[in-house]
């Protein structure tokens, strides 16, 4: 019914056999957590959500490449001379973040947003795959579907909405039923190297990287000219 994480080493000095008392040594207190948030303005108060996380540090492909993309896919967007919508970027931990997150600008972004993205698993040299919104023909699924099908026809792999997942379960949750879709290169629990140590920078490429920023950056230009 429940677990824990433990490293290999400490795995393998556990004796084999035999029944085990677990003390869980917590404590309720006022704490911290670190959300990041930045609106990108343009000429409309409608947003498009960028969100991505920041609980896994050490894991290159299920972890940096979402902030790599999102940073640089800013970076993209801030240099046109003019936008049509808000962009709305977050950097949260996963799951707890992003309900921390909807508790405080939940309520502005079910008024406000007209499309969203969570970025992850972005960073490997594979086809790409699009997991759409609970809506799932809402404009960031459409606006998804087309670039995709421009620049690769049917060399990219379709993903039904379901509840798990990333942080767009918590977007596309009931009490707030977001536009939230997710463009991934290898979806999470995908490939061999999910959540261990050899999720590492030799498993991503800077080529990679650069092409799903083009992806996500043309996405969004689709949704900015579309008329």
């Amino acid at each position: 019914r429940w677990g824990f994480c433990l490293s290999h080493q400490q795995r393998q000095q556990l004796p084999k056999e035999g029944q085990y008392q677990v003390f869980i040594d917590s404590k309720l207190i006022d704490g911290s957590m670190t959300l990041s948030h930045l609106l990108l303005e343009g000429e409309t108060d409608q947003e498009i959500l960028i969100s991505t996380y920041t609980c896994h540090p050490s894991m290159a492909n299920n972890e940096l490449s979402g902030p790599l993309v999102a940073a640089f896919l800013y970076r993209r967007l801030a240099s046109l001379a003019k936008r049509k919508y808000t962009y709305r970027f977050v950097f949260c931990p996963e799951t707890i973040g992003s309900i921390a997150y909807l508790s405080l600008y939940g309520k502005q972004m079910k008024e406000k947003m007209v499309a969203g993205y969570v970025v992850t698993c972005i960073g490997q040299d594979k086809h790409f795959s699009y997991k759409y919104s609970r809506q799932e023909n809402s404009m960031a699924d459409q606006a998804a579907q087309i670039i995709l099908r421009d620049r690769f026809q049917n060399d990219w792999k379709p993903l039904g909405f379901g509840p798990t997942g990333s942080d767009e379960r918590q977007y596309w949750s009931p009490g707030f039923n977001l536009p939230v879709g997710s463009l991934i290169r290898t979806p999470y629990g995908a490939f061999p190297e999910y959540h261990t140590s050899l999720d590492n920078k030799q498993l991503i490429s800077f080529d990679a990287l650069k092409e799903s920023i083009d992806v996500y950056f043309d996405i969004c230009m689709a949704m900015e000219n579309n008329h």
